[in-house]
């Protein structure tokens, strides 16, 4: 108990919490708002084929960042004003890449 109340009366120990809490909630929210970004028919696929094809949306133009992040997911097929197409996502994949806090949405590719 001492040790803990040390801990919170330095400063450095403060922002280390405070630091901790922030995570704590980030990855809360990440947790509670990835399976929305998945499309029922997206999953439905995955789930019974093994994997998708997906568009993956976001909200501004990909970059080589996105590209090189998104190529360890599945296949990357192209680009659009919608997202970036993705090939053979599996389900664990899927889940992984609705994670991302910058992905807006994972779609079927028609």
């Amino acid at each position: 108990m001492a040790l803990a109340r040390a801990f919170i009366r330095n400063p450095g120990g403060r922002a280390l919490l405070v630091v901790g809490v922030f995570l704590l909630a980030f990855e809360i929210w990440i947790a509670l708002t990835a399976p929305q970004k998945i499309d029922p028919a997206v999953l439905a696929a995955a789930q019974t084929e093994g994997s998708a094809n997906v568009v993956v949306e976001l909200n501004f133009a990909p970059e080589s960042y996105h590209f090189l992040f998104l190529q360890d997911y599945g296949r990357i097929s192209g680009s659009s004003d919608e997202g970036v197409r993705l090939r053979r996502v599996s389900l664990e994949n899927l889940q992984a890449l609705a994670r991302a806090y910058w992905i807006k949405g994972i779609k079927p590719l028609e």
